[in-house]
């Protein structure tokens, strides 16, 4: 975490595998998502449908309303994992990134054999 206002963290690649259930994962075009919710009150992260695992943290993010509560994506993909608060802009450009990802996957498979 850094700026006070980023509404994600990053985290390493075991991490976020070991805490992404089968039944939870979601694969798109945009790579592998894992709903979570964020508790506010609590600093942390888990599943939609389970109290544990948690990922804690040792600050806040910014609320997006005055819920306790804050839906949010961990998102598997790359050298590290991320986890955004979902309508961010932090989970548009986490969003984008896999997108582009994915759309010049191939132009980097023709230029690596050139």
């Amino acid at each position: 975490m850094g700026d006070s206002q980023d509404a994600y963290v990053v985290i390493d690649r075991n991490i976020g595998h070991a805490f992404a259930p089968r039944e939870t994962v979601c694969q798109t075009a945009a790579g592998v998502m894992v709903p979570l919710v964020f508790y506010h009150d609590t600093h942390h992260f888990a599943h939609v449908s389970a109290a544990y695992p948690r990922i804690v943290l040792d600050q806040d993010l910014p609320r997006q309303s005055t819920a306790v509560t804050s839906p949010a994506t961990l998102w598997l993909w790359g050298a590290t994992n991320a986890i955004t608060l979902d309508g961010t802009a932090d989970d548009a450009f986490e969003e984008s990134c896999r997108e582009s990802n994915e759309r010049l996957e191939g132009a980097a498979t023709l230029l690596k054999d050139r």
